[in-house]
């Protein structure tokens, strides 16, 4: 049996509050991770840390890119990285960086590039766009040229200046539609598949990709519009599954496939400019963010899922990776309530590497309380031990 590589996510403004140099140090030696992946695109967030860093509980920011851009590389681009105001003038990746290669730690970076709010009211003439012409305020389209331009842009920056092993892609699809657009507030009752359909985007480059591809978008919006007709006359009382709505609808199962083919073609996009391993991150409902497995597999290196039990994103195993030809690799949360003690994060770190993963990534560094940080400890000793047997 291969033996799987254990990482540790973490956000740069965490280790920098802690001081990177205590802390990579950590990693590397009490924790014996081999490496350390570093969110350096992200959405946003209002962090409760699990322990103080540098005397502090609490961090917020907005979206933001949490490095310092390469600007020429951006030059071109109408869309280009918000840089985080905590960084100031320094570049904290570059730091980290230095003293992974000191500690023999790899180093991944993750980015995060289609959502935020702060970044979507800057470059909203990229937003998506629902069948009613209503711009999204979170995320930014995956098949507008634009983005497609700066998320190749910023993977080609940070293997080009960062000595990285790996890039990992999130979230560069349409989106679990619970974060899109809420139509809590609806007068109608809509089916969950048609809640579904309804997140769609129908922006003009969306459309121009499925005309591009011989698909009327027209046809599946106006198949929308009826089915939205039927349920505000109350005649639409099936709770088929979006599974069987798309495959008995031509136009839907059209529409779906562009919506596919612009995200896997936008990670072969990425991975065309980088030439160390792209992962891609699965979350929520696949087929609603527009995620094929099947064909994301042939564009890029590995893909990662959640290990945490019964998170709905755990639908790929070791197995699939064989039979895709491609690395499966997963993450675990360290903290309650999804591991509840240590003995249960041990056991659940075991499972997955004995299941045949070659790459089992904690989360998160800095969300981590103290006591938690000893489970991964053993976690990690334990499962090397087992794997050596």
């Amino acid at each position: 049996m291969s033996r799987a590589s254990y990482l540790f996510a973490a956000f740069p403004w965490d280790l920098t509050d802690e001081g990177p140099d205590a802390a990579l140090a950590r990693l590397a030696g009490e924790l014996g991770v081999d490496g350390v992946t570093v969110a350096v695109v992200h959405p946003g967030i209002h962090e409760l840390r699990g322990r103080p860093l540098g005397g502090r509980w609490a961090f917020r920011c907005g979206a933001a890119a949490h490095f310092q851009p390469d600007a020429p590389r951006y030059a071109a681009a109408r869309i280009r990285p918000i840089t985080a105001a905590w960084m100031k003038s320094r570049n904290p990746l570059e730091h980290i960086a230095r003293i992974a290669e000191r500690e023999r730690l790899r180093l991944r970076v993750s980015i995060d590039p289609c959502r935020g709010r702060e970044l979507v009211e800057r470059f909203s003439h990229a937003a998506c766009m629902d069948l009613f012409g209503e711009a999204s305020d979170t995320r930014l389209c995956p098949s507008n040229p634009e983005v497609r331009a700066y998320i190749a842009a910023l993977a080609e920056d940070l293997v080009s200046n960062y000595p990285v092993e790996a890039v990992e892609l999130a979230g560069a699809d349409f989106g679990d539609p619970s974060q899109a657009r809420s139509l809590a507030d609806s007068g109608v009752d809509l089916p969950p598949a048609d809640r579904v359909l309804f997140s769609w985007c129908f922006c003009a480059a969306c459309r121009q990709r499925a005309a591009d591809s011989g698909v009327s978008a027209e046809a599946a919006a106006a198949v929308l519009q009826d089915r939205l007709a039927a349920a505000a006359r109350l005649e639409m009382r099936d709770h088929a599954t979006f599974a069987d709505v798309i495959a008995g609808c031509p136009e839907l199962a059209a529409y779906q496939r562009v919506r596919a083919e612009s995200v896997t073609s936008l990670v072969r996009s990425v991975k065309a400019k980088c030439p160390y391993r792209v992962v891609y991150l699965l979350d929520g409902d696949l087929t609603a963010s527009g995620v094929d497995p099947v064909a994301l597999a042939d564009a890029c290196d590995a893909l990662n899922t959640s290990f945490d039990a019964g998170h709905r994103s755990t639908e790929l195993s070791a197995g699939h990776g064989a039979v895709l030809r491609k690395s499966v690799e997963v993450r675990l949360t360290c903290r309650p309530p999804l591991a509840p003690d240590g003995p249960a994060l041990v056991a659940r770190t075991h499972e997955a590497s004995q299941a045949g993963f070659d790459s089992i990534t904690f989360e998160n560094y800095g969300l981590t309380p103290e006591p938690c940080l000893d489970w991964v400890r053993q976690a990690v000793r334990y499962a090397r031990r087992e794997t050596r047997h």
